[in-house]
């Protein structure tokens, strides 16, 4: 299967999606945590496949977590295409054993250890830019509610 295809797939079974009724707004709720593989795999995935990565706030506020996108094709110079969404996740997902509060994954400042070394690279920071649809990266400040 398509790499993105796969992480497309993996979303879906990582997350669960409550529909909007009359009297809420729909909501989505992380269903279960990565595997060390899934982990692992999503780790080198976002290198072969040259993913961007926007960190973000995520757990009602609370926490951290960041959203994958591959490039968009090149279609014409200056054309400014959004990136194909493909996995969001959080804090909540990274398999992270010995953690303090075991339902809720590792903390903010452990999930921030795990997270800005994919996050916050040069690379990374570059790809960002050029995409308007998304972020620039920020200081850690910013994604701590």
């Amino acid at each position: 299967m398509d790499p993105r295809e796969k992480l497309k797939a993996l979303h879906n079974e990582i997350w669960k999606h409550i529909p909007r009724t009359r009297n809420s707004y729909g909501v989505s709720i992380e269903t279960r945590r990565l595997t060390e593989e899934e982990w692992d795999w999503i780790k080198e995935t976002i290198s072969s496949e040259n993913l961007i990565c926007q960190p973000h706030n995520a757990c009602m506020g609370f926490g951290l977590g960041m959203t994958l996108y591959a490039e968009p094709p090149v279609v014409y110079p200056g054309a400014d295409l959004p990136p194909e969404y493909l996995i969001t996740i959080t804090q909540k997902h990274i398999p992270f054993p010995g953690s303090v509060d075991d339902v809720n994954g590792p903390r903010f400042n452990e999930a921030w250890d795990i997270f800005s070394p994919i996050t916050h690279t040069s690379e990374n920071g570059a790809k960002l830019k050029m995409h308007k649809s998304l972020e620039p990266l920020k200081p850690k400040g910013h994604y701590d509610y």
